[in-house]
């Protein structure tokens, strides 16, 4: 069988499940909305909550009565969820066949490892795209009551580019994780607690000033909404860091993943 096609079927159940969760999320965030929506009382209210708080959930200097505004805080989420999903189907994609035990029949295939690894990556890029695409409809559908313009369209659009290429970035580590780690269920945990540790690193440098640097090695401060929707675009140095990234933990991949022994 096509390796790409029996890649694309083993990981369209929890593609679906991940879809009916983004969705719910979605759903559930725009019911909210209508609490806020064109209502300066609930703006009031915000003005009341230490500014600490607001930072540490992405919420300071929103305007939650806005569908821009509003979105800027949904992203911070989003990107949360689909930087799981995304590091998680790298690290599977890579680790399967140890945890189902399929190594041998993999191994028989009269083709290259590096082949295979194009095939694994493709479908990987392609389930983050799809599932960027899920959020992307469920948005539009949710946001459509309320007459969105030109300009929310627009910065919705950069919300879902800005989730996209952080998704790329927490496929990649994944991929090197999984193709680096000895342990396949090792390597899952990791590949988790690195997304949290980065989310946590992004709050802790919104609380401080003077560790500003942070921002740096943490996706979650290359594309935050709030920027995007205040300079109308990305920064061109994390469009760099982020290419960097990819291509290095890629590079890496694909030479450490054709050297290394499956347990099967």
């Amino acid at each position: 069988m096509n390796i790409f096609i029996r890649e694309m079927r083993d990981h369209r159940k929890g593609f679906v499940i991940w879809s009916v969760v983004i969705l719910l999320f979605i759903l559930m965030a725009f019911v909210e909305f209508d609490a806020y929506y064109d209502n300066p009382e609930m703006a009031e209210i915000l003005d009341t909550i230490p500014r600490g708080m607001l930072e540490a959930f992405g919420m300071y200097g929103a305007n939650l009565t806005t569908i821009n505004g509003y979105m800027s805080i949904v992203a911070l989420y989003l990107y949360i969820m689909l930087g799981i999903f995304s590091v998680l189907l790298g690290n599977n994609i890579i680790g399967k066949e140890e945890r189902d035990k399929t190594g041998e029949f993999l191994m028989s295939m009269p083709i290259k490892r590096y082949r295979v690894l194009i095939s694994k990556v493709a479908v990987a890029v392609i389930n983050c795209l799809l599932l960027n695409a899920v959020a992307g409809v469920g948005i539009a559908i949710a946001v459509s009551r309320y007459n969105p313009d030109r300009d929310n369209v627009r910065y919705i659009l950069q919300i879902l580019v800005a989730a996209f290429l952080i998704q790329m970035i927490f496929l990649s580590l994944g991929l090197f994780i999984a193709a680096s780690a000895k342990v396949f269920k090792k390597s899952s945990a990791i590949s988790v607690a690195l997304v949290i540790v980065m989310y946590m690193i992004s709050v802790i440098q919104s609380l401080s000033d003077s560790v500003e640097f942070l921002k740096y090695f943490t996706p979650f401060k290359y594309y935050q909404a709030s920027e995007i929707l205040q300079n109308d675009g990305f920064e061109g140095i994390y469009l760099g860091l982020t290419s960097t990234i990819v291509f290095i933990a890629l590079f890496g991949v694909f030479i450490v993943y054709p050297r290394r022994d499956l347990k099967l």
